[in-house]
């Protein structure tokens, strides 16, 4: 599924990490005109000279929303949870900011974990995560015979779709959702599906 583009050695404090700048459907991938030999003078952020510039994704857009950042009580189930119900890949496991931290991807999607309790009761500043999927039936049976927190039945969209909320570790509120077919051609794209709607 990686595909392995170079390994770049990252110093943070005394320890240095081996990092792999890999090639997945929403990972890190150098466009072949910005592609260059990653050495330890290179890592740095790129100037405002737009020819400097290495655009992520194999995409020419400048920004992303690339992950949701959650505190961890108990680091080992919030991993676990997410890997049994969303086959959740650990592709990174180490130390950022004086913490251990842990980089999450499920499906096109990610989630960082930071190894260390919620700063305050409640979801702070994070309201829900949205986990689209396919199945949703499927899953909603799974998780209420497995006595998971599910304070609603599914709601219906009508164009097919649904969605339920779950509750996960630490009181994270997840929108487990299924979108259907929209009838606009942009909402269909931005759910991964093409013009005709598969």
């Amino acid at each position: 599924m990686y595909k392995l583009l170079d390994e770049v050695f990252v110093r943070n404090g005394s320890t240095q990490h081996a990092v792999e700048v890999v090639a997945t459907p929403l990972n890190w991938v150098l466009c072949a005109k910005h592609r260059r030999s990653f050495q330890q003078k290179d890592l740095s952020m790129t100037g405002s000279d737009s020819e400097d510039w290495i655009y992520p994704y194999g995409s020419d857009e400048r920004y992303h929303m690339q992950h949701t950042h959650l505190f961890a009580s108990d680091l080992d189930a919030a991993v676990e949870f997410y890997r049994h119900w969303f086959h959740g890949r650990v592709v990174w496991d180490g130390d950022t900011a004086g913490a251990r931290n842990i980089f999450m991807k499920i499906g096109v999607g990610a989630i960082h974990f930071y190894d260390q309790p919620p700063r305050a009761s409640g979801k702070n500043a994070v309201h829900h995560l949205g986990m689209q999927v396919v199945g949703l039936l499927e899953l909603y049976d799974r998780m209420k015979s497995e006595g998971l927190h599910i304070p609603n039945p599914i709601r219906e969209f009508g164009n097919g779709g649904g969605y339920f909320m779950l509750g996960a570790p630490d009181n994270v509120l997840i929108e487990v959702f299924e979108p259907g077919l929209s009838k606009y051609p942009e909402v269909r794209s931005y759910y991964g599906f093409d013009d005709e709607g598969t």
